[in-house]
């Protein structure tokens, strides 16, 4: 690993966790941020119920061009995820994991906020402790999330902390429900 554009390992299986156990369907799912492909094949392994398809998106072109494959992909499209032509309306989940941190918070917000399905998100809970220097400008933290954020969307479902044993590399774990979802449970 090159230090930077990649998730931990070891926080996947509470992100698969969160997607299986939500009372939402996860048919199809938009991997915002694919970078390298790994949550399309954790997903497609380890899920109990399979998706029908799971789409890509990424900004970053040297990150795309090892996901950019026809499996494990339905579809992949380069494209930042702030673009009003990223069409969120055809997943039921959309999956961020360790992308939020990357999009000034306003942008954040705004975006989570408005994608209809439901979204699980994983995010360092000390994002802006990491050193941006020498990284791509797609790859800096310039945002920090907190349960408190998360909540204020109007959407929260679950959260997790997860620390792997290891504060500096705790991460937040949140399902979003759907936008024309009720309270559900939890």
């Amino acid at each position: 690993m090159d230090g930077y554009g990649g998730s931990i390992l070891e926080q996947w299986p509470r992100i698969l966790w969160a997607i299986e156990s939500s009372p939402f369907p996860h048919k199809v799912i938009i991997d915002a941020g694919a970078g390298f492909g790994k949550a399309a094949v954790l997903l497609y392994e380890y899920l109990n119920v399979k998706p029908d398809a799971i789409h890509a998106i990424d900004a970053n072109e040297a990150a795309r061009c090892h996901s950019m494959t026809p499996y494990p992909y339905r579809s992949t499209v380069r494209v930042d995820i702030r673009s009003p032509h990223t069409r969120w309306e055809m997943a039921d989940t959309v999956l961020m994991a360790d992308v939020i941190e990357h999009l000034p918070w306003a942008d954040g917000m705004q975006l989570l906020k408005s994608i209809p399905g439901q979204i699980v998100v994983s995010t360092p809970v000390h994002a802006l402790q990491a050193s941006n220097e020498g990284v791509p400008k797609l790859e800096q933290h310039v945002s920090e999330w907190t349960l408190l954020d998360f909540n204020a969307t109007g959407r929260l479902e679950r959260h997790w902390l997860w620390t792997g044993g290891v504060e500096s590399q705790a991460q937040h774990i949140v399902l979003l429900r759907p936008l024309a979802a009720g309270r559900g449970p939890g």
